[in-house]
């Protein structure tokens, strides 16, 4: 042990008591624990002088209690009978280019000493120093300085008065000041180690880059230290933590309102009548004192040690006594002969003696205390309605059915509904066995009497939370609950128009004219669908006055756009609604008014390695083949509110395309036959359709090594069903360039083409079918002499559609494809839109069975 702990030990009380290990703070650098690596010191002397720190054990540390502030440095090893200087400087003014003051502990006696830098030299150099004090602050001997070994670790600690701390390195309480921990053999040859700066790596004089983070003594001058605050859990910036009035300081407890919890908060015990700047009232802790002539312990809950609390006494909590308070500062009036909780002195007021019930409701006088619940200037105990509810304290008793600490006697809203018991009083509406002022649902309607309320806006006279149907539209309040279907602030139980449509609820309430499911009262288009097939207005019901009026409706009462693939699903049949939207688009045209191929499928006659593009060759002779497609939401309409769910106009296809072809020489001549199946949508009124026949003629015009050029033309007829959206009900010619490259020797191939195709010229809302421009790319991989496998991207641009997403349908195509011999091959192909254009839908699965009259292994 060193000989200065030695000599310090027996009078350690001369100074300020040592803080505890866990009470250190942390000096710190940019947020972080103070360290400095091992062994760094510059004359690498007795290890001693080597100042060494990490993130869990810092170089530096700090404390301040009410008198005295402390600061521990950890050095590298035992610094007993060592003769080293180790210290402290200080930056007090900001300026981080000097230190003005510095505190040393000296020699092996540990003498304290302190410097002041009047010369102003730059850096952490220490010439020009001079002393601030004739004989030293101390020494060991008077509890100054120590050295202390902890879990291994060595410690060297000073301590400086607070009050020396002002006079002679004028840092005062709320002052800011840096330090940076150093050490030498003999400080005026300057400093061997400085903490926060390796050494080794060079000269340690930049004072800017060594001091700690700010720290101050007392921020908030509440009389506790900063690390006092820390150590409590209170806020070092906020004089008043626990906002009862006190300041932290002063108070018993500064994280507690009430230290003693005897029901009075601490600032009024001591009898504060304003709140300090530090003092938030909203938090409910100040209560100012009524009386701040007499004051009690806020630390002892019976101050006066009567046997009845300061709370119980003063049963407001203001600090004054009031009528039927006992002063907590006179024990004799704490006395209770009967035992029941209420001091003789107010007892016997109503009646010498022991009476157990006094008011006698069947309510013991020491369940109902003697407090004044309502203010009547009777106490509870001789009260028959102690909360002035209208409800004697008899029937309400002392159950306390809200859980809000309160018995019902003394709780004015006992079901905790927002709906006071003298307002809903003892009547069970209903007849559930249960009051109205405990029942939570008085009118079992299934909305709470919170929900509720006491209002009455049908002007019934029966309030809400007891009326079946507290708007008074005809519709119950449990049908239509507390939802807010038109969003406008009012729920449905007493918005006479839940949709908003300027149709009363009582009048829409037993309709649903468009199928949907969905209650005209709360639909807000209650004509987006119909549920005849004759797309005509339902008509008013005749004779009836109730019935809703017919409704004339804008054809894109909701704008949007048509496109393929869906984004949005909707509920049930809401995809119905759309529907009316495009009957309506269609009015006034002829009768073969969905003259759109949405189906759009169109596979290579040629029965070859593509499914739906065309490679530049022409193979000799011919073959047939059969594909077999089925897609998924080729045609969708998209309301531009995207809350609002897509209708499905063209929801599904199942198609058999019968494909035959025949080469003459470079020229291959090709018929495509579509028998669509299956179709679902938008008014389709059979199972079978046939689609739009195709004629296609290609010619082969290069051939030259792996490179091949040729065109084709296809000429696209009107075959189809129209009105099932799987005819274009127009014939259109098409043209292609086609390119394909087959390297020599190599199983892969690729082939691209571009071209263009005429229009239609319908229109579907926005939407033209105009001249388009086509293109296509795809790749082609032999795995085996048998089977391979491809992928393709086809699409279209109409032209003049210019920011319409349904104009620009492009689909990708994944196929493999097997062969049996004998020109006999098979394929299946998974497709997808990668666009929201017609055409290009969800999903599109394929499969496929071609023959080639001129064999070969792979078909």
């Amino acid at each position: 042990m060193p000989a200065w702990w030695v000599a310090f030990a027996p009078v350690a009380a001369a100074g300020g008591t040592w803080p505890e290990a866990s009470e250190w703070q942390s000096l710190t650098q940019s947020g972080s624990a103070l360290k400095d690596v091992a062994s760094d010191e510059v004359g690498k002397g007795d290890p001693a002088a080597d100042l060494v720190g990490t993130s869990a054990d810092p170089a530096a540390s700090w404390f301040a209690d009410a008198s005295t502030v402390y600061v521990r440095l950890q050095v590298g090893s035992d610094p007993d009978q060592v003769g080293q200087d180790w210290g402290v400087v200080f930056d007090t003014d900001g300026v981080d280019t000097t230190f003005e003051a510095a505190l040393l502990v000296q020699g092996s006696e540990g003498i304290l000493t302190g410097w002041g830098n009047d010369e102003g030299a730059a850096g952490v150099w220490v010439s020009g120093l001079v002393t601030l004090d004739a004989t030293g602050y101390g020494d060991a001997a008077t509890g100054a300085t120590r050295v202390v070994e902890e879990a291994g670790l060595f410690f060297v600690d000073l301590q400086l008065s607070r009050a020396l701390l002002a006079t002679d390195l004028g840092v005062g309480d709320v002052d800011e000041m840096r330090l940076a921990a150093v050490s030498a053999v003999t400080w005026t040859l300057g400093w061997e180690d400085v903490a926060g700066c390796d050494g080794t790596a060079g000269p340690c004089v930049d004072l800017a880059l060594v001091l700690t983070d700010v720290v101050v003594v007392d921020e908030d001058s509440d009389g506790l230290t900063g690390p006092q605050e820390v150590v409590a859990g209170t806020d070092p910036v906020d004089e008043d933590s626990d906002d009862d009035g006190l300041l932290d300081g002063e108070d018993p407890d500064p994280s507690a309102c009430d230290a003693d919890g005897d029901g009075v908060a601490d600032g009024t015990e001591l009898g504060r009548t304003e709140a300090l700047a530090g003092t938030d009232p909203k938090a409910g802790c100040f209560v100012a004192d009524a009386d701040p002539s007499t004051v009690t312990d806020p630390s002892v809950a019976d101050s006066d040690g009567g046997g009845l609390s300061d709370g119980t006494e003063d049963h407001d909590g203001n600090g004054r006594v009031d009528r039927w308070d006992t002063d907590p500062t006179d024990a004799a009036d704490d006395a209770d002969a009967d035992v029941d909780g209420i001091p003789d002195v107010i007892d016997d007021q109503f009646g010498a003696g022991a009476d157990a019930d006094s008011d006698g409701d069947g309510l013991l006088d020491a369940e109902e205390g003697y407090a004044d619940t309502d203010g009547d200037d009777v106490p509870d105990f001789a009260d028959l309605d102690s909360d002035a509810d209208g409800i004697a304290d008899a029937v309400d008793g002392t159950s306390d059915p809200d859980g809000d600490g309160l018995p019902s006697f003394r709780d004015a809203d006992a079901d905790g509904d927002g709906i006071g018991d003298a307002v809903e009083g003892v009547v069970d509406t209903d007849g559930d066995a249960v009051a109205d002022y405990l029942d939570d649902d008085s009118d079992a309607d299934s909305l709470l009497d919170a929900v509720e309320g006491d209002g009455d806006p049908d002007d019934d006279g029966v309030l809400n939370f007891r009326d079946d149907d507290s708007d008074g539209d005809g519709v119950p309040d449990v049908v239509e609950g507390d939802v807010d279907s038109d969003r406008d602030g009012t729920p449905d139980f007493l918005d006479t128009d839940s949709d908003d449509d300027k149709l009363p609820d009582g009048l829409e309430e037993d309709f649903d004219v468009d199928c949907d499911g969905i209650s005209d009262r709360i639909d807000d288009d209650d004509e987006d669908s119909f549920c005849d097939t004759g797309l005509a207005d339902p008509a008013t019901l005749p004779g009836d006055p109730t019935s809703p009026p017919q409704v004339t409706l804008s054809p894109f009462g909701q704008p949007g756009q048509f496109g393929g693939g869906a984004c949005q699903t909707g509920p049930g049949t809401a995809w119905l609604g759309w529907m009316l939207v495009l009957g309506l688009a269609m009015v006034g045209r002829s009768a073969a008014a969905q003259t759109v191929n949405a189906q759009r499928m169109a596979p290579s006659v040629d029965g070859g390695p593509w499914v739906e593009l065309e490679e530049a060759t022409v193979a000799p002779q011919g073959g047939v083949g059969i594909w077999f497609d089925y897609v998924d939401d080729p045609f969708v309409y998209r309301p531009d509110d995207g809350a609002i769910p897509e209708g499905r106009v063209l929801g599904s296809v199942g198609t058999v395309h019968l494909l035959g072809h025949v080469s003459l020489g470079r020229l291959r001549l090709g018929v495509e036959l579509p028998v669509h199946f299956g179709v679902s949508g938008f008014a389709v009124d059979r199972s079978t359709h046939l689609g739009d026949g195709r004629l296609s003629a290609k010619v082969a015009v290069v051939e030259a090594g792996p490179l091949a050029a040729g065109a084709q033309v296809d000429l696209t007829l009107p075959t189809g069903t129209a009105d099932a959206w799987i005819g274009a009900g127009e014939a259109t010619v098409g043209g292609l360039l086609l390119g394909t490259v087959a390297p020599d020797g190599l199983p892969v191939a690729a082939t691209v083409q571009v071209g263009a195709r005429s229009g239609t010229g319908d229109v579907l809302g926005d939407l033209k079918v105009s001249p388009a421009v086509r293109w296509g790319v795809g790749g082609w991989w032999g795995v085996t002499g048998r089977f391979s496998a491809a992928v393709e991207v086809d699409a279209e641009h109409w032209l003049g559609n210019p920011g319409l997403r349904g104009a620009h349908p492009v689909e990708g195509v994944l196929s493999v494809r097997q062969g049996f011999g004998s020109g006999l091959a098979a394929s299946l192909a998974v497709g997808r839109g990668l666009s929201g254009g017609v055409g290009a839908p969800d999903i599109r699965v394929m499969a496929g069975l071609a023959w080639s009259v001129q064999g070969g292994e792979d078909g």
